[in-house]
């Protein structure tokens, strides 16, 4: 079976990766977008009983990344992939305990982004820190060295 995500990962997203069976190619361009529902497709992929192998098309950016890290993953030898520490938008007004929740939250989040490369890559906790922070733009050449790939076609 073939997946194609192509764009804004969101919740909706997640419904494709529901109920499937036998081995699956998932086709991925994309810049990101939801932590949690690349997350869940993530952790799909990871138990799936088939096989998973993850195409990177164009771009796999952010939290698309989570979905690249999930399978035996293929690029395309003009892709991009992009690693960047986690965003938080915030409406409203605020005082400095929800601030710090929600700051506390967000190091959770890079935290889970860090062990899921870390798995992945074998690089450690303090290289992909440092990675995150400076927003790194990674060519095929660059992803399949540092680990975050398979193969480049």
């Amino acid at each position: 079976m073939e997946i194609v995500i192509n764009g804004e990962i969101t919740p909706e997203t997640v419904n494709q990766f529901e109920g499937l069976e036998g081995d699956l190619t998932i086709r991925l361009n994309s810049y990101g977008g939801d932590v949690s529902s690349a997350l869940t497709i993530y952790n799909r992929l990871r138990t799936h009983t088939g096989k998973v192998e993850i195409i990177i098309e164009g771009i796999a950016a952010s939290a698309a990344t989570i979905i690249a890290c999930a399978g035996y993953c293929k690029m395309a030898v003009n892709g991009l992939y992009m690693i960047h520490s986690p965003l938080l938008e915030l409406y409203g007004d605020f005082n400095s305990d929800e601030l710090q929740k929600r700051i506390t939250g967000l190091r959770a989040v890079e935290e889970m982004l860090i062990e899921t490369y870390a798995g992945r890559t074998g690089l450690t906790a303090e290289h992909l820190r440092e990675m995150m922070n400076e927003e790194t733009w990674l060519t095929a050449v660059d992803a399949k060295e540092l680990g975050f790939i398979d193969e480049i076609m």
